[in-house]
């Protein structure tokens, strides 16, 4: 029987878990409740499958905190969790999206995300936990553009 994945927003009764999630991936976790009402949770069986969260910046977001439970890998809930979160975003008005990653720059380029330097991010994002050192320094920073084409 395959189990049923809902997505929602993340509450503040999800941030235990969210949190123990992260420090499993040995994801950074700072500053990452103050933002909890831009994330997106999966569930299975009423346990976290996976996360996603958002920073916003004006009309610049950073996003975080992506990371799918052991157990739940190789069923898409990742992919899913990065499509809603766009889908988030645009809806929000937001024009671009970026994050920080040491191992994920493979998987975000599939989706449009492109490499930039970190400089450029840090302009942005410069009060973001992560852009302050939660984020190890050799992260390499990627954006991806939500304008449509002209």
């Amino acid at each position: 029987m395959l189990e049923t994945i809902t997505f929602r927003r993340a509450t503040p009764a999800d941030w235990p878990a969210i949190r123990s999630l992260l420090q499993t991936h040995q994801l950074p976790t700072e500053g990452a409740e103050a933002h909890l009402d831009n994330f997106i949770v999966a569930e299975s069986a009423g346990a976290l499958a996976g996360c996603i969260g958002l920073e916003r910046y004006g009309r610049s977001a950073l996003l975080r905190s992506a990371a799918v439970s052991g157990a739940m890998h190789g069923r898409g809930i990742g992919a899913q969790l990065v499509t809603q979160l766009l889908e988030m975003a645009r809806q929000q008005g937001i024009d671009d999206v970026a994050l920080l990653t040491t191992t994920a720059e493979t998987y975000f380029a599939k989706r449009g995300f492109r490499a930039v330097p970190r400089e450029e991010l840090t302009a942005i994002f410069g009060d973001s936990a992560d852009m302050l050192g939660a984020c190890p320094a050799p992260a390499i920073a990627i954006r991806l553009s939500l304008l449509p084409d002209r």
